[in-house]
């Protein structure tokens, strides 16, 4: 999806790879990082360690994401980039829930489809805000 999108590995077992695109809002000085693949070692049997390395993934991004807004600003103030968030595409592939991966919705997919009275039907969250 363009300049910002970045490859996050895990090397230790389970392997673990995610795909992250990095956004800047220059003009509110704040950004995001959005999940758009996120993989564990499709070898893994253990349906426990499988959740563990997925949540540990997305608790270093965010780690990760605060170390970047820490080190843009010279005053410490935490602002910077301020937002983590799976795609629904992602968490449809996930094993852990969004209780177990510290995650909850935040903004509802449209469908192209009408209703009777010619609104677009909601189908569900399209973003998943990380809180680890």
């Amino acid at each position: 999806r363009g300049v910002g999108c970045v490859t996050f590995a895990c090397l230790t077992s389970p392997a673990t790879i995610s795909l992250v695109e990095q956004q800047q809002l220059l003009e509110e000085g704040e950004g995001e990082w959005n999940v758009l693949a996120l993989t564990v070692n499709p070898e893994e049997r253990d349906i426990d360690l499988i959740v563990d390395a997925e949540r540990a993934m997305l608790a270093e991004l965010h780690d990760a994401m605060c170390g970047v807004a820490s080190n843009d600003d010279d005053d410490d103030d935490s602002s910077g980039v301020s937002l983590l968030k799976v795609h629904y595409k992602v968490m449809e592939t996930l094993a852990g829930n969004c209780e177990q991966l510290g995650l909850t919705p935040i903004a509802a997919v449209q469908s192209d489809d009408n209703d009777d009275d010619g609104n677009l039907n909601e189908e569900g969250p399209i973003w998943f805000r990380c809180h680890l």
